[in-house]
This record gives C-alpha cells, structure tokens and sequence, in this order.
C-alpha cells in the first residue's frame, strides 16, 4: 500500500508505542524507512518493544515518561531532539 521507505530519513515520536494501537503505529513507521522513538510510562515495556523493531537500536529508541507531566515531556523532548538532530511527526 506504501512504496518502500516512504519515511527513510524522517524521525518520529509515538506516545504509547510499546503497546496496542501506538505499537503498531510505530511498527508501520519503522518498516516504512522511519526513526522512531517511543515514549510511554512502562519503561521495560518500551525497551522490550524497541528492541522487537530493531534489536540494535540503530533506528528505534525509547523513553519513559508521563505525558500528563510537562517537565518530564520537555526533558525528553529535548533528549529525542538531540539524538535524533530532528523530529518530523508527532503521533499521539
């Protein structure tokens, strides 16, 4: 349904990606070229989950944190940003 890697150099942040629909969210970023960052609380979870899409963590990374915290998402905003030089799609 998509050409092949239609978000090659694109990085993307998916609250929720270590689970359900942000998962899978996440998972179609991945195959399709993306970086991917997933953010959520469970931070096992989300390491698990990360290193199911690329086991060397190459092209996914994760964080925890609590998106009904500003500051915690600030920092990690920040984090993302500075790993990543950039961030082109939101989804949350």
């Amino acid at each position: 349904m998509f050409r092949d890697q239609l978000f090659a150099e694109q990085c993307v942040i998916v609250t929720g990606g270590g689970t359900g629909i942000g998962w899978a969210t996440a998972s179609l970023f991945y195959a399709l070229g993306a970086k991917v960052c997933l953010l959520g609380r469970r931070l096992e979870i989300l390491q698990s989950a990360a290193k199911r899409l690329d086991p060397t963590l190459s092209r996914a990374m994760f964080y925890s944190c609590d998106i009904r915290k500003a500051e915690q998402v600030e920092q990690v905003i920040e984090s993302a940003y500075a790993t990543l030089g950039r961030i082109d799609i939101l989804v949350n």
